[in-house]
């Protein structure tokens, strides 16, 4: 009877082990499942995500293309823009010196043979000096250069304007009278050349007044 009970018991131990081993595989396979679902999930947010990358890093790249593209376009549009305003620039100083020559055309064609006169001893008349000198001071006039005073003239000092030349150049004052010797010139204002003076004699500046 005691051998009977020991043989139940140990049934029962052995099927309440294997039970425990059942119950412990289901909760090992649970806990497999559990975590594979979140491995997969985690593999599908990890693939989205470099996919999202992947096209980003395209799309990135595709601008970069076109960016050099238009770089290269705008390098090429900013050397023609220069080579036209190069010859631009190089048609408006043909133009202005044509226009200069055309100005002073008199004076180039005739101080060759002014010179060549002078070196020979033929006597020249005021009328032909003036003829020299006339175009000479139209073609300053258009240009905008406006002369500083007249020469031969008389007028009060300014060092601004005046460079004093001759006896008691050093000690002259903006109240004295000076005479011009040769004129100086102004460009839009500013003072391109200033007038040569020297101090004006006393009778002179009387006679000039009368």
């Amino acid at each position: 009877m005691s051998h009977v009970s020991n043989l139940f018991r140990m049934i029962v131990d052995v099927l309440r082990a294997r039970l425990e081993i059942f119950f412990l595989q289901r909760k090992i396979n649970s806990l497999k499942l559990l975590h594979y679902d979140l491995l997969e999930e985690s593999n599908r947010a990890l693939q989205l995500a470099l996919d999202t990358k992947g096209l980003e890093i395209r799309d990135m790249r595709s601008q970069l293309v076109h960016r050099d593209m238009r770089i290269e376009q705008l390098k090429t549009e900013y050397a023609t823009l220069r080579e036209q305003q190069s010859k631009a620039e190089n048609r408006g100083v043909e133009t202005e010196r044509l226009t200069w020559f055309k100005k002073l055309q008199a004076v180039a064609t005739q101080l060759p043979t002014v010179k060549a006169a002078l070196e020979a001893g033929a006597p020249l008349s005021a009328h032909d000096m003036l003829g020299l000198i006339s175009p000479m001071e139209e073609a300053l006039h258009d240009q905008g250069f406006e002369p500083i005073g007249q020469a031969g003239g008389f007028t009060i000092f300014d060092p601004t304007r005046h460079h004093a030349v001759g006896r008691g150049a050093r000690n002259l004052s903006a109240s004295d009278v000076v005479r011009i010797r040769y004129v100086g010139y102004l460009f839009q204002g500013k003072v391109m050349s200033k007038a040569e003076v020297t101090r004006a004699e006393s009778e002179d500046v009387v006679h000039a007044l009368n």
